[in-house]
């Protein structure tokens, strides 16, 4: 944490999602100390699952509960964890529910709910785990190379100011959105029925929703949608600017460049005459583990399991 402090600043708008690793939860606290500190739902899931197996539906309500958007939301299926299993409840207590659960979250968290970014490079790095660290390196430098030149081009095709994902996204949630009664109550303030029924009140204005879905990830609701085609307003101005273009672009310009070749290198006589050694260990028996020690609720996933796992991401990322 404190070398990641010298490229990542402190402040109000950072938020960590991990694990509830004992390490992570004593360090963010003194090097990040303004930072919120949210945890994975993913984790929190399989932990349900691992210890109240027998429990059918707990993991699944435990899910819902933490994606709700409002207090009210999140208090019902909270309630409903505490009738089918009142020690599943108590352990959630003990986590906090302002640690896991979207409505309590104190930070912005957008659509972040799990850790599964980091889990997904950790499945990256693995062909080069056993090797050498200068050959580890230099495998994640050639990764992180046809990375950012893909997502480089990527850029330079898109139209517009708003990435291909979230275009998609938009148009799924103006598809969810008609149909719905809109009634103006004001120039930018409107009355949505759903066709389920309830009512929400949207400003265009303020990019509110009382759903609080708006608010939450920075991008219009179906009942935003709705109301912004009612109006005949352009929907992609409510899009917020964390999730343009503008603000990704400059994530990928930098250039990773090669190792110099150590020939051309003007290395201080100190430095050259120094003598570095390895620290004592003692090597433990049995070869070393490449593969890492599966937390709760995990399990293996075989060849083909795995094949299609990675083509249903495929199909979603495009």
């Amino acid at each position: 944490m404190q070398q990641l402090s010298e490229i990542v600043n402190d402040g109000q708008d950072l938020t960590f999602v991990s694990d509830r690793n004992s390490s992570i939860l004593k360090s963010i606290p003194e090097v990040y100390p303004k930072a919120h500190h949210g945890f994975c739902l993913v984790h929190i899931r399989r932990n349900v699952k691992a210890k109240y197996l027998k429990k059918s539906g707990l993991p699944s309500l435990v899910w819902r509960a933490g994606s709700m958007y409002r207090k009210k939301d999140f208090d019902d299926e909270y309630d409903r964890i505490k009738q089918r299993n009142v020690r599943c409840w108590e352990f959630l207590e003990g986590i906090g529910v302002e640690n896991w659960s979207r409505a309590y979250f104190e930070g912005e968290r957008y659509n972040l709910m799990s850790s599964n970014i980091a889990e997904s490079l950790n499945k990256a790095l693995l062909p080069a785990r056993g090797s050498l660290v200068l050959a580890l390196i230099e495998f994640i430098r050639k990764m992180l190379g046809r990375w950012f030149e893909t997502r480089r081009k990527r850029i330079a095709r898109t139209v517009g100011d708003n990435p291909i994902a979230v275009e998609r996204e938009l148009l799924k949630r103006f598809k969810g959105g008609l149909g719905m009664a809109v009634l103006a109550v004001g120039r930018w303030d409107f009355e949505v029925k759903p066709k389920e029924g309830g009512h929400f009140h949207v400003s265009l204005e303020k990019r509110t929703c009382s759903c609080l879905e708006f608010q939450k990830l920075n991008l219009p609701c179906t009942h935003a949608m709705a109301a912004a085609h009612e109006r005949g307003f352009e929907y992609k101005l409510l899009v917020g600017d964390m999730h343009k273009i503008k603000m990704w672009q400059p994530t990928v310009e930098g250039a990773i460049l090669p190792v110099q070749d150590p020939a051309e290198v003007e290395v201080p006589e100190d430095i050259r005459v120094m003598c570095l050694m390895p620290p004592v260990t003692k090597r433990p028996p049995e070869r070393p583990p490449k593969l890492r020690i599966h937390s709760a609720g995990e399990y293996e996933v075989s060849g083909d399991d795995c094949a299609s796992e990675l083509h249903i991401v495929i199909n979603k990322i495009k």
